[in-house]
């Protein structure tokens, strides 16, 4: 019998614990208080909660308690799943901010007709290279670094020194992909950039692709969107399991309401001005471009796909997504459509 009172006024504290802290969510504190009461009931009057049971069709009073234990149990773990993520969602608000306060430019004025967004990951290697191929074709360029530990970071500097068209931003600590876009779109809409292309900073992506995707939006002003398609172009060294995990993601964005691509992962896309501002994405690690296309087509964007070529080293294929990665990305993906607008 003590054993029993004392569960029932440990169900009564926490009942009114989580009553008075969960005011921004009173659908999940009605639930857990739902199921605090059916253990008081069992634990002061297991007769009661036996004829309660019987009469919902689920047998005894202990099989009623045991079974709103396990949803409470589903619930909170979602719950503290859904906390997580939304104090994620602040750091990477707070990163970004302090990363473009921050930001490092050359002494001079910077021609934003044609933009290059870069996010870079311990690129240290290929950085410098890949930076001189896009400013040769022309491109101002705003490269994010997610945080990298490596020097690459130092290698950016002498650019900067040099006066080379380079803005410079770096986030404090890794936050993903997507918020390095994030990042690097806001810093671009701020300087009222014309033209905007995507490009991946591990040397996968051709400039000259790049160059051209932009010069498609300029003879056509009704397009707002150029996405490239390696699966229109070409892609040197791509292994199988790699082309059936992209068009695994290929048949997904189809399924899931995105738009009717060939290509779905591509990193190096074209965007007029007018249009990024209209892109405000949300998820920071690598579910944003399954994110992007989504806002594309809902906001009624007019785009197109373009080929181009991939290059695949050893490298890149060493930093690309996993099936656990992709798994993570879905993961992602399903918990933003269950939260959406929260």
């Amino acid at each position: 019998m003590i054993f029993r009172v004392l569960l029932a006024l440990c169900a009564l504290t926490l009942m009114i614990y989580f009553g008075a802290i969960g005011r921004k969510h009173p659908l999940q504190v009605a639930g857990i208080s739902i199921t605090f009461v059916v253990l008081m009931i069992f634990s002061l009057a297991p007769e009661l909660s036996t004829e309660i049971a019987q009469r919902v069709g689920v047998g005894r009073g202990v099989d009623l308690a045991l079974y709103v234990a396990i949803v409470f149990l589903l619930t909170f773990t979602f719950n503290l799943y859904l906390g997580q993520r939304e104090r994620g969602e602040q750091l990477v608000l707070l990163g970004r901010r302090v990363a473009r306060d921050a930001a490092q430019t050359p002494q001079r004025e910077l021609d934003m007709s044609q933009v290059a967004v870069v996010p870079m990951y311990q690129e240290e290697e290929v950085i410098v290279s890949v930076l001189e191929g896009v400013i040769q074709a022309g491109f101002t360029v705003i490269l994010v670094d997610d945080g990298s530990t490596d020097r690459g970071g130092d290698h950016i500097r002498s650019l900067i020194a040099d006066q080379q068209p380079v803005i410079f931003i770096q986030h404090p600590i890794n936050l993903g992909q997507g918020a390095a876009l994030m990042t690097g779109f806001e810093e671009a809409t701020s300087r009222a950039a014309e033209y905007v292309v995507t490009f991946d900073s591990d040397g996968q992506h051709s400039p000259q692709d790049a160059l051209r995707l932009v010069e498609e939006l300029r003879r056509d002003p009704h397009l707002q969107v150029i996405l490239g398609s390696r699966f229109l172009g070409s892609s040197k060294g791509m292994p199988k399991s790699r082309a059936l995990l992209l068009k695994l993601a290929i048949l997904f964005t189809r399924m899931t309401g995105g738009p009717q691509l060939t290509d779905s992962h591509n990193g190096l896309r074209a965007i007029r001005g007018s249009a990024l501002s209209r892109l405000h994405l949300r998820q920071a690690r690598m579910a944003h471009a399954s994110e992007l296309l989504h806002l594309i087509k809902h906001q009624n964007l007019i785009y197109k796909e373009s080929p181009v070529t991939i290059t695949y080293t050893e490298r890149s294929l060493a930093k690309g997504q996993s099936v656990w990665g992709a798994l993570s990305i879905l993961r992602d993906l399903i918990v933003a459509r269950l939260t959406r607008g929260q």
